[in-house]
């Protein structure tokens, strides 16, 4: 978020920096140091996949060209075993974390289903109005902030209730489709996003960016409608 506001100026000195083989090494000790588990299938899994790749190349003269962050880290590979088919596998999420995900869908639809067994009257509608109102609300308010379309503030208003419901499908997936059919990004608007991306102005101006906000305005709004919602619905019970 703050790159957005930086308006720093990159030299020409600070490029020829970024060669230089003692400053990459310092990076990716940082790097290391702060995000290990952003480092290892980022830099260090990388640097084994390739390595092993070069060596099993035909021919008697190989050039490779990569990224000076990966120079040393393949060196350092060099001559052993590496499987690559395990590194192209990408790990399953893990049982605690996908509890978590239908937590709260779950949660909501046992609390329906007690409120339609138990209190087949007002109380159950009251319980449905707790949870689509803050869903839709919050989602439509994300949407209509990130800069949506008339017509995608009226699909988060309808989707985020649902959506929200079902952790397979989050709101600015739907959001985000409608959003691209009628902003329609070209080409020339993903050409301009290094320049667009370096300011707020440029990322709302840019097509393919407002879509992206759009999506993520949406998803964030629906987000803090399903708590909201959750804590309603709990309440009437």
């Amino acid at each position: 978020l703050a790159s957005a506001f930086d308006r720093e100026q990159i030299t020409e000195e600070q490029v020829e920096a970024l060669k230089d083989h003692d400053y990459v090494s310092d990076l990716m000790a940082e790097l290391a140091r702060l995000l290990p588990e952003v480092k290892e299938p980022l830099i260090d899994e990388r640097d084994r996949y390739l390595m092993s790749a070069i060596e099993e190349a035909p021919g008697n003269t190989i050039v490779a060209v990569v990224g000076a962050g990966h120079v040393a880290g393949m060196a350092s590979c060099f001559g052993g075993k590496t499987d690559r088919a395990a590194l192209e596998r990408v790990p399953p999420p893990s049982r605690l974390m996908t509890a978590v995900k239908w937590a709260i869908p779950a949660m909501i639809l046992a609390a329906f289903y007690y409120g339609y067994r138990h209190h087949p009257g007002g109380d159950f509608w009251h319980m449905l109005y707790a949870w689509i109102l803050p869903t839709a609300l919050l989602g439509g308010l994300g949407t209509a902030l990130a800069g949506g379309k008339p017509l995608s503030i009226l699909s988060a208003l309808l989707a985020s209730p649902l959506t929200t419901l079902n952790p397979t499908i989050a709101a600015g997936m739907v959001v985000g489709l409608v959003e691209a059919w009628l902003r329609r990004p070209t080409v020339a608007d993903c050409e301009k996003l290094a320049e667009d991306t370096l300011s707020w102005r440029g990322m709302y101006r840019n097509p393919f960016t407002r879509v992206l906000l759009v999506a993520l305005g949406s998803t964030i709004g629906a987000a803090l409608g399903a708590w909201v919602g959750t804590a309603w619905v709990l309440t009437l019970l």
